[in-house]
Order: C-alpha cells, then structure tokens, then sequence
C-alpha cells in the first residue's frame, strides 16, 4: 500500500457512519428527555448542532472511503488525487463538521447540567470527552481518541443507568419523601 493511500478495508468506514447515526439517534432520545426540563433549549441546539455536523461531515467520510482508493489508482503526473484531499472545501467540511460534532456534545452536556434531573457528572464526562479528543487532535497523541470514546461510553451510560431510574413524573426514586 501506496503511503497516503486509505486502506482497501472499508470497515472503518462503515464503522464512522453507524456510530454517527447511533450518536444521532442518542442525542434526540436525550433531547426528548430533556425537553420538559430546564436544560430544554440546550439540548435543542445541542441537537441542531449534532445534526448540521452528521450532516457535514458524511460527505467528506464518503470522499475519502468511496472515492479516495479509486482516485489513488489513477496514475497521473500532476497528483490530482492528492488535490481532492488537499482542497480548501474539503479540509473546510471536514474541520467544520467536526467543530459542529464537538461543540453539539458540549452543548448537550450543558444541557445535562442544566436539566437538573441526571446525574450532572454524566454531563461533565459529556463534556470531558469533547475536551480529550480537542487535545488528542491538538498534541497529536492518538490514544487519546481512544481515552476520550471511553469517557464518552461512560457519560453515556450513566445517562442511561439515570434515565432509566426515573419515574414518570420525572423524579428518581430517592428524591422520594
């Protein structure tokens, strides 16, 4: 394999696409857990965020999944496939859809923290994992990409351990007198 080329795997490629989609469809059955809530208009925007991102960022994934090994195949003098991945638009969708994904998770962390009904350390690990990828991308220490999607595992499922608790009228079980 050529230096630069994409794997002719494309497991990881399936792998992003449903893990954004299990995201997305988190973040709405959060942002309907939140809506009767004070966090309410957080998580709406945290879900606006969440979905300009998903939505911005496929495009670049298809890019370099689909089309960056057939590009790569194509002998050419001026290195055009390198061009395709080179471009300002495409690193501008990339970074942006990124920052949306980022700063959505932070959003509905806040949101988390506001909602005053689920454990607000689980929306502090929401936050903390945005922050551990930003450092893992800003130092270059890719293990923490992998420290920082078990952070978010963890807020993850102790939303759900909380959500899971409460009652109908939107209290937990101990706040009973």
């Amino acid at each position: 394999m050529a230096h630069g080329s994409a794997p002719a795997s494309g497991a990881w490629l399936v792998t992003t696409l449903a893990s954004l989609l299990l995201g997305l469809v988190g973040a709405v059955g959060l942002a309907a857990l939140l809506g009767g809530t004070p966090g309410r208009r957080f998580s709406a925007g945290a879900l606006v965020f969440l979905l300009a991102g998903t939505v911005v960022f496929v495009p670049v994934l298809g890019l370099i999944g689909v089309a960056g090994p057939a590009l790569a195949r194509i002998p050419t003098s001026t290195g055009a496939a390198g061009y395709i991945f080179d471009s300002t638009a495409a690193r501008l969708l990339g970074e942006g859809g990124l920052t949306l994904l980022g700063v959505g998770w932070v959003v509905m962390g806040v949101a988390v923290l506001g909602a005053r009904i689920l454990n607000r350390v689980d929306g502090l690990l929401l936050v903390l994992a945005v922050c551990v990828a930003v450092a893992s991308e800003y130092l270059s220490w890719q293990f923490l990409f992998v420290v920082a999607a078990m952070i978010m595992v963890a807020g993850g499922l102790g939303l759900a351990w909380s959500a899971w608790r409460l009652t109908p009228d939107g209290r937990l079980p101990d706040d009973f007198p």
